[in-house]
């Protein structure tokens, strides 16, 4: 029914012309975060995290969005749970397959896509219950993340579709959940902060697992692979995740951006326009991902930020 595919980052003339290939006047963008390919997309795209008012997910967006036309191209920079299923959603609705749809599963993965397993828990505490026990959401994450188990988008968009369709039990379910990379701390090391307040994790290689960990265990996580593997390219990320208690988020991406562009000599409207800008959901501020976007700045210069955003503002 449609042609699902990955948008590259990087900086370079074979990324460029990968991208000329994908985006055109019959491309859907999901998730595509980066403005100067998401105008590209000629169908629109499906990213209310990251844009709009930031309430909804695109999985659940795409239960209500108008169809892209059959044959049209779903890309992505995203290869993560809610972008995978957003495509799945779309294709299974282009099959006339929306009733065999679990609409309750993808509103409780939404919720811990754009939450967080602790906050989702907190705001949507009769899904956290109904789904306690359940591995359908991380099985979703390992399909989404796992590239040497699925390492093609078809791949992932065909098992995720048989997950919220309810067509595997819930041993395969837990058996595909197990493809997950652990979270073992001596995956990485940590460091605390502010009594406590800020964890700074340092993760060569094993960026999933540190976000798996962390993200639930202080207000405020710097998360920082020096060694991450973007679209078979190494590259330095960043990612500071939030807590729904803790203000401050807004102001260290507006300080980050403006410290990025310091460095750099850019304006904001370049670093856009070059996807070498900070952004997230309203959980996170990630770093720009890909060959010759990476950040230019050090694990002292975000960590220092980091801390005067937590310190300056007051607790929500």
């Amino acid at each position: 029914m449609y042609i699902f595919g990955v948008l590259q980052v990087d900086n370079s003339p074979e990324a460029a012309a990968h991208n000329d290939r994908w985006l055109g006047p019959m491309t859907m963008g999901v998730e595509v975060t980066k403005l100067p390919l998401a105008k590209r997309c000629g169908l629109g795209n499906n990213d209310p995290q990251h844009s709009g008012t930031r309430t909804s997910s695109a999985m659940e967006q795409s239960l209500v969005d108008r169809l892209p036309p059959l044959g049209a191209k779903l890309v992505t920079i995203k290869l993560d749970k809610d972008s995978v299923v957003a495509m799945a959603i779309y294709d299974l609705r282009a099959k006339k397959l929306d009733a065999k749809i679990n609409k309750v599963l993808v509103a409780w993965a939404g919720a811990v896509d754009r939450h967080g397993w602790r906050e989702a828990q907190k705001r949507s505490p009769a899904l956290a219950t109904y789904f306690t026990g359940s591995k359908a959401v991380t099985a979703l994450d390992a399909v989404a993340t796992n590239h040497e188990k699925w390492p093609t988008l078809d791949e992932k968009v065909r098992v995720s579709a048989l997950i919220i369709t309810g067509q595997l039990g819930e041993n395969d379910i837990r058996n595909i959940a197990g493809h997950m990379p652990g979270k073992r701390t001596s995956d990485f090391e940590f460091d605390l902060h502010a009594g406590s307040m800020v964890g700074f994790i340092r993760a060569p290689g094993a960026y999933h697992q540190a976000r798996g960990w962390a993200n639930n265990r202080f207000p405020v996580a710097i998360v920082f692979d020096p060694e991450y593997e973007y679209l078979g390219e190494r590259c330095r990320r960043f990612t500071v995740v939030w807590q729904s208690e803790m203000a401050g988020r807004e102001e260290f991406e507006e300080m980050v951006n403006a410290l990025e562009m310091k460095v750099r000599g850019m304006t904001y409207e370049e670093l856009v326009s070059n996807l070498m800008s900070w952004g997230g959901n309203p959980a996170i501020v990630s770093s720009p991902e890909g060959k010759g976007v990476q950040t230019l700045l050090f694990e002292k210069q975000v960590l220092e930020l980091a801390l005067e955003c937590s310190r300056l503002a007051p607790t929500r």
